[in-house]
């Protein structure tokens, strides 16, 4: 599967169906990353110190948004 790695309110496009969009960061899940992406509060701090991809990163973006919504 694949990891988004950018999920925050930019790149939700909200309407009849709600879209995820911009995918340049999306990354193989399980794999690691030479490139740390971080967005601001939306990205785990895990993701900065080890580069591990996986669900979780995507997990932790929704859930920073649904907190400052």
């Amino acid at each position: 599967g694949w990891v988004h790695r950018g999920v925050r309110p930019a790149a939700i496009r909200v309407g009849t169906p709600i879209e995820l969009t911009e995918f340049r960061f999306a990354a193989r899940r399980d794999s690691e990353s030479s490139d740390p992406i971080s967005h601001g509060g939306y990205s785990p701090p895990n993701l900065l110190s080890t580069n591990t991809i996986d669900p979780a990163v995507d997990v932790y973006g929704i859930g920073a948004m649904l907190l400052h919504a």
